[in-house]
């Protein structure tokens, strides 16, 4: 297992390290969403910008998997499917994508769809990284080389990216205001963005500005963070891979106030919370929000 790592780093450094720029072009590599899970699409477009003398070149496209092993990508004669080939760091183990790739002067491919895919649900979680490179024909030297990282989870994350709106209402005192809760998966792997925010009178506060919570995915799709924010302070935001949402503020830095609680459920289309505040002197209000997307 630990030469199986080794070799694994030694070939992402060889392929990251040992760029040649000689008639150095520009590669494109575009896999789409940062995070996935199943039922979403893997797609991949590939491309090269090339402003130097005309050159041929073999192409190369490798997939480094969660667990270390190496994938290599061949064309084949129907559009949009590739052979795969296991590989490793030894180059004569690479396979190239495509040999003796004329490149002329000027040359912009643009983004070309080359792969795509839906997620099983079968699929290893984890950091995956595609690796796009070029070498001279019938040589292993680098010339150029790009990487785009990606995470998968046993979380669909298509169908979680949203805004829920609704409102919030304090049961105990009778005020009310507006709620929003919003997912985008535009962070980089592995981590995703929660905006919350609460209209009316919130915590001493007159429309307190949105509250945004970058996010971490675990491997089995829950959502967690932890951190500070400017309503309810020191805060932990769980929203597991079965829709619970557990939410702890126990160090409330606003007068009057001791801490605040909630639970409930994230699905597609509806948010339900119940939450419970805590003052100071010990009394609490209780409440709910609701949203629907």
């Amino acid at each position: 297992m630990i030469k199986k790592h080794l070799s694994t780093l030694y070939f992402v450094s060889l392929f990251l390290g040992l760029s040649l720029n000689v008639q150095a072009s520009t590669l494109l590599l575009d896999g789409g969403a940062s995070n996935l899970g199943p039922g979403d699409p893997l797609n991949l477009s590939v491309g090269v910008q090339h402003n130097e003398a005309p050159t041929n070149v073999d192409v190369y496209l490798a997939l480094v998997m969660p667990e270390g092993s190496i994938l290599f990508f061949s064309l084949t004669e129907e559009p949009g499917i590739l052979n795969s080939h296991v590989g490793d760091a030894s180059p004569e183990n690479w396979t190239p994508l495509l040999t003796n790739l004329e490149l002329t002067t000027g040359m912009d491919t643009g983004l070309i769809p080359i792969f795509n895919y839906t997620l099983a649900g079968t699929e290893p979680s984890g950091d995956y990284q595609w690796l796009l490179a070029t070498t001279p024909v019938g040589n292993r030297e680098l010339i150029d080389i790009t990487s785009y990282s990606f995470k998968v989870s046993s979380r669909n994350i298509s169908n979680l990216q949203g805004t829920w709106s609704g409102s919030w209402t304090n049961d105990t005192f009778g005020s009310t205001g507006a709620a929003s809760l919003s997912i985008e998966n535009n962070q980089a792997p592995g981590s995703i963005k929660l905006t919350i925010d609460l209209d009316g009178f919130v915590g001493g506060l007159l429309d307190p500005d949105p509250e945004a919570l970058i996010s971490t995915i675990s491997n089995n799709g829950d959502i967690n963070y932890s951190g500070q924010i400017d309503l309810l302070g020191p805060l932990t935001f769980t929203l597991g891979n079965d829709g619970q949402i557990t939410i702890n503020a126990n160090n409330i830095d606003v007068s009057g106030f001791d801490s605040f609680t909630a639970t409930g459920t994230l699905s597609e289309s509806q948010l339900n919370l119940n939450y419970t505040v805590t003052f100071s002197g010990g009394s609490t209000a209780t409440g709910t929000v609701t949203g629907s997307k």
